[in-house]
């Protein structure tokens, strides 16, 4: 029998377990692969068909044209910088399997969450802030270059500056990140922003922060609060201990924008970040592969959407595609 649902993930990927416990529940066909175990496994596949074959780790399994998802956990990106250079057949196996796992793409008539092109797509901060304008979200004043002058000329006081996309550094045994930072104008000048550009943007205060998790036309908001007060800075700052998730209800017009965001970007999945500022909704930012199973009770609500997603007509008669795998 051919599998209905596909899941590329890692095998630390906890967010997975939730949705395969309720795959398992409802009797559903599906295989797991995990990225680290690739080599493991013996993976063929026909790409005319499309069809392919899976065997090792107590798999045997065929996926054909009749697969009805695909659950893509896995980065387009490979941003872990390493903090050794790498081997050669460590570079072989690197770019190759990342390779491997974007030819999946071949199974274009199952419904895809995400599909690679649109996180490829959506991962684009400012294109995010001009679509989220569109849906009627509150989007703060903007400005992205390596340009002081510019900054200055926009902003007179206080400003946001944050990464165009995800830093992940490597010094030596040291992993470095970058957060968001609130910063006096005058902290900046040209010597040390002329070296890589930015995105510059208007603080805005008082706020809550605010994360909105989207599943096709669903959508679950929690309040992030740090000893239970709205967080001055970046939230991920604090220590976890400090950190309290609240499920709140979210106003139907804003519910509705997120969800007209991800449809706008192709994504039947997002982790949305608002900020709650008097009653005014400003977007942040969208993570086409955003975590959720850390959210109170999300293990339950979140994987039980992203199942109903996935598992949408997998019921339905399928005939053989007869493949050469079969």
């Amino acid at each position: 029998m051919s599998t209905q649902i596909l899941i590329l993930s890692s095998i630390y990927d906890f967010a997975v377990d939730f949705v395969v416990r309720q795959l398992r529940a409802r009797g559903v066909r599906y295989i797991r692969l995990n990225r680290e175990q690739f080599q493991d496994l013996r993976l063929s596949f026909d790409p005319v068909a499309p069809a392919m074959k899976v065997t090792g780790l107590g798999i045997d399994a065929i996926v054909e044209c009749d697969l009805n998802a695909v659950w893509f956990r896995s980065p387009v990106f490979l941003r872990n910088t390493p903090g050794e250079a790498l081997g050669l057949a460590q570079q072989l196996a690197r770019s190759q399997w990342a390779a491997f796992l974007r030819s999946m793409m071949i199974f274009g008539d199952a419904r895809w969450m995400n599909h690679p092109a649109a996180v490829y797509k959506a991962e684009c901060k400012p294109l995010q802030l001009q679509v989220a304008d569109r849906c009627g979200f509150s989007v703060p004043s903007t400005v992205v270059g390596n340009s002081v002058s510019e900054i200055q000329l926009r902003f007179p006081d206080d400003v946001v500056i944050k990464s165009i996309d995800t830093v992940y550094l490597r010094d030596g045994a040291d992993a470095l990140f970058a957060y968001t930072n609130v910063l006096s104008i005058s902290d900046l000048t040209d010597e040390n922003l002329s070296a890589a550009p930015v995105i510059a943007q208007k603080f805005v205060s008082p706020k809550k922060d605010v994360r909105v998790t989207v599943v096709g036309d669903r959508f679950f908001a929690y309040e992030i609060l740090v000893d239970g007060k709205a967080a001055l800075g970046d939230w991920r700052l604090h220590k976890r201990d400090q950190l309290q998730y609240r499920q709140i209800e979210l106003e139907p017009a804003v519910g509705r924008r997120c969800v007209d965001l991800c449809s706008r970007l192709n994504l039947p999945f997002g982790g949305i970040d608002l900020i709650n500022s008097e009653g005014r909704f400003v977007f942040v930012e969208i993570n086409p592969t955003g975590e959720w199973a850390w959210l109170p009770g999300a293990d339950a609500s979140v994987s039980e959407a992203i199942a109903d997603w996935l598992c949408r007509g997998a019921y339905r008669d399928q005939e053989s595609c007869g493949s050469s795998f079969s």
